[in-house]
C-alpha cells in the first residue's frame, strides 16, 4: 500500500472542508473525533504538524496518523471507530455513597443503541450494564439480572469511564494460541 507523502501540499476540497466544519458544529461526535476533524482542518489552513500538536496537546505521531487516515480514506477515514486496547482493569466495588457518572447525552445514546437492535445481545448487555449503573443499581444485582459475573460489570464500567460509549463497541479480547487479539465488530 502506498502512503501519501508528508511533504506534498495539503489541500482539502471545499466539500470536505464544509463537511468537517458541519461535523464539528453538530455536536454528535465525541471529543476524540472532533480532534481528528480539527487536525485535518488545521493542516488545510497550512499549519505544521508541530504547531497542530502544540495547539491540540498531541504528539506528532497522532497528528500524522489522522492526516494519513484522511489522505487515504477521506472523511470516512476519520469516522472509523478507534481500535482501543482493552487494558482497563476491573473497578473496585464503589463505596455506598459513590455515584456512577452517566451524562444525559450518553444515557440517551445508549438507549437508542439498545432499541436499534443492530448489535448482538452480548454487546447490548454492555449498554445495559452502563445504563443500570447510572441509575444506581448495584453491580451484584446487574450481574444477577444479566447472568454474568460481577467482575464483568466492573470491567465494562471501567471501560466506559475510560473510553466512553465507543469503548463499549469494541469486542472482548480473544485468547488464541497464547496471543490476545482484539476483534472489532462491524457496525
Amino acid at each position: 500500500m502506498k502512503f501519501p507523502s508528508y511533504t506534498a501540499p495539503f489541500v482539502i476540497p471545499k466539500h470536505d472542508r464544509d463537511r468537517l466544519e458541519d461535523l464539528l458544529k453538530s455536536g454528535e461526535y465525541p471529543g476524540l473525533f472532533c480532534i481528528r476533524f480539527r487536525i485535518v482542518l488545521l493542516f488545510g489552513h497550512g499549519a505544521s504538524a508541530k504547531d497542530i500538536g502544540a495547539r491540540l496537546n498531541l504528539g506528532s505521531s497522532a497528528v500524522y496518523r489522522w492526516r494519513t487516515a484522511y489522505l487515504r480514506d477521506g472523511v470516512p477515514g476519520l469516522l472509523k471507530p478507534m481500535r482501543l486496547k482493552l487494558d482497563a482493569q476491573p473497578m473496585p466495588p464503589p463505596s455506598c455513597t459513590a455515584k456512577f457518572p452517566l451524562p444525559k447525552r450518553d444515557r440517551d445514546h445508549l438507549k437508542k443503541l439498545i432499541q436499534s437492535a443492530t448489535y448482538s445481545s452480548r454487546i447490548a448487555s454492555r449498554f445495559v450494564i452502563v445504563l443500570q449503573s447510572g441509575e444506581g443499581v448495584k453491580a451484584s444485582e446487574i450481574a444477577n439480572r444479566l447472568g454474568i459475573a460481577i467482575p464483568s460489570v466492573y470491567r465494562w464500567r471501567a471501560i466506559y469511564l475510560r473510553y466512553g460509549v465507543p469503548g463499549l463497541l469494541i469486542a472482548q479480547p480473544l485468547k488464541r494460541h497464547g496471543k490476545i487479539e482484539t476483534k472489532v465488530p462491524s457496525a
